[in-house]
């Protein structure tokens, strides 16, 4: 860590919680995932330009806990294992040096136990030597920025590779969790079997009993075979965690989710719901997302089962 214009020894402090603060809450709802996650923390603001749409930012407060979200629109499970600390990125510097402020310097980067390397992309890190910057352009052309005050560049052994935390949520692993993530696996040619491990290493990032797991739709255009391994994702995920699962995929399916949007059933959404997919009038954009309103219903129903639970 660089202190009072000096490097510390490494042993004395724990990258992985420079970032963390102690104040971090244990009552702090924190959404994870992808764009489902994020939905259902702010109620598709990002997405449909509401001002002030209604979610997990909104009922968790007024339930006594507070709310974040880690979740990122289009990401796939790896990325959501990475931010949450389950996978480590390394990250050598070949030219022997890391620039001071602002610098950029050429980098290599691995992912071990992973597929897409690509989730590295955009976010901050700091290093195991206590130094941070950005990445871009993995896989073809990594590019590390150095986004830190140090005014002089670091030495380093040719070829060292350095430990990378993602900055920005370290210290949620001891907050409630709700999990939504894995279609967009499934979206990008992953079968459930190669999404299950993933899912499950997310799961154990964080303490048994305080987190809920959301099952997954269907797509309202989805094919047969994207349906079927969608379908095999969550009868996996309502077996393993039981009571912990908060079942979205029948919630958007059952009149409750038509009842919020206050629209009547159409021909063509009963045929959706007999198919097993997201039916146009609870969803936003043609049956991808939740609309606004059936966001809004499903984060109630998820923190009401938090606090049924008893989980503080």
């Amino acid at each position: 860590m660089y202190q009072n214009n000096r490097w510390l020894p490494w042993e004395s402090a724990s990258y992985r919680n420079i970032n963390a603060s102690t104040a971090v809450p244990r009552t702090m709802i924190v959404t994870t995932g992808s764009s489902t996650a994020v939905d259902l923390y702010q109620g598709n603001t990002l997405q449909s330009g509401l001002a002030n749409a209604q979610g997990l930012n909104i009922y968790a407060p007024q339930n006594g806990y507070e709310a974040f979200t880690t979740g990122m629109s289009g990401q796939v499970a790896e990325y959501t294992l990475m931010i949450n600390g389950g996978l480590t990125p390394e990250i050598t510097f070949p030219g022997g040096e890391i620039p001071e402020h602002g610098g950029k310097v050429s980098v290599q980067v691995a992912l071990a136990g992973a597929t897409q390397v690509d989730v590295v992309n955009g976010k901050a890190y700091f290093l195991s030597n206590g130094r941070k910057g950005t990445i871009v352009g993995v896989p073809s052309n990594p590019i590390w920025t150095s986004t830190d005050n140090v005014r002089e560049t670091t030495p380093v052994f040719t070829d060292q590779s350095y430990a990378g935390r993602v900055e920005s949520w370290s210290g949620f692993e001891n907050c409630i969790q709700i999990i939504a993530v894995g279609k967009n696996d499934i979206n990008h040619g992953k079968t459930a079997a190669e999404t299950i491990p993933i899912i499950e290493k997310i799961t154990k990032c964080f303490k048994r009993g305080r987190f809920v797991i959301c099952t997954l739709w269907s797509n309202y255009d989805y094919d047969d075979g994207k349906r079927e391994e969608i379908r095999k994702l969550n009868e996996w995920i309502r077996k393993k965690y039981g009571r912990f699962v908060y079942d979205l995929e029948r919630f958007v399916l059952s009149d409750e989710a038509f009842a919020e949007t206050g629209i009547s059933k159409t021909p063509d959404d009963t045929a959706a719901v007999a198919k097993g997919v997201m039916p146009k009038s609870v969803s936003k954009d043609g049956g991808k997302h939740m609309a606004p309103a059936v966001a809004w219903k499903a984060v109630r129903n998820i923190v009401d089962m938090i606090k049924s639970a008893g989980i503080v």
